[in-house]
């Protein structure tokens, strides 16, 4: 797709569980998988803001336009159409940059290659959330994610060069009332990382079985439905303690997904 950078691959595995935290915990706590080892990194927090048109431009386009900051550094993303792999995983053209005013003009342009009209931003560096503002969008989705990511590595290779990466994800979407779940991320981080994220991806939904699912949905599309069903009342007494989605929960919103992509 025109104006946007390299292609992300990765395959989201949701944990549909009576008691996701004890699983995120474990699948957190692996050290191996098959052929990879499993070599944890530092937790990070992460707060996402999402963005569309007040028309809903970049959505019908299949388009998602984030800001990022992981700890305190921001990152501006725009994402592409995702296709689906014949093995569970998607596949979409990402441009991803820390926050600058090259970035923010490089987005800006890239939004008008798409047909969507955007202003030229006035970059502010220290709240880069009114330069979007500023250029005419609106934030759709506010979510924090707290996230245990983990290297993939092959087991026999003495420099660890990371094949992919796996993240446990805990994601918090500030709707009318939060809703909190747990998935699991494998994405591909070399040349031959679709490989990797496919085999460990498998072995885990192999593993747990129906506990944890292929999730072809992504955090934006999930959070939207989240919020849908929330303010029609569908998700009256679906969440567990703390906000938690049930697993009748997560069906719910499983549904609501596929209707609409009929």
């Amino acid at each position: 797709m025109a104006g946007f950078g390299s292609s992300e691959v990765e395959v989201a595995l949701l944990i549909r569980s009576d008691d996701p935290r004890q699983m995120a915990e474990e699948i957190a706590g692996l050290t191996a998988m098959g052929a990879y080892l499993l070599v944890p990194r530092e937790p990070l927090s992460i707060h996402d803001l999402h963005f569309d048109t007040p028309e809903g431009s970049l959505a019908a386009q299949y388009v998602a336009l984030r800001l990022r900051t992981i700890g305190t550094e921001p990152w501006i993303t725009l994402k592409g159409p995702a296709r689906q792999t014949a093995w569970g995983g998607t596949e979409r053209m990402e441009l991803e940059m820390p926050w600058s005013p090259e970035a923010a003009g490089e987005v800006a342009e890239a939004l008008r290659t798409c047909g969507v009209r955007v202003r030229a931003p006035q970059f502010t560096a220290a709240a880069p959330l009114n330069t979007m503002v500023g250029i005419g969008l609106a934030v759709i989705q506010d979510r924090e994610t707290r996230r245990w990511p983990r290297n993939v590595v092959r087991a026999d290779d003495l420099d660890q060069w990371p094949r992919a990466e796996l993240a446990v994800d805990c994601v918090t979407f500030r709707l009318a009332r939060d809703v909190v779940l747990y998935e699991v991320e494998v994405e591909a981080k070399a040349d031959d990382g679709p490989a990797a994220a496919r085999s460990v991806a498998d072995d885990l939904v192999a593993r747990y079985g129906p506990t944890l699912r292929r999730w072809p949905h992504g955090k934006l599309a999930t959070g939207l439905a989240a919020g849908a069903l929330l303010s029609r009342g569908a998700l009256d007494g679906l969440l567990a303690s703390g906000n938690l989605l049930s697993p009748e929960a997560c069906d719910r919103i499983e549904e609501y997904l596929t209707s609409r992509e009929r």
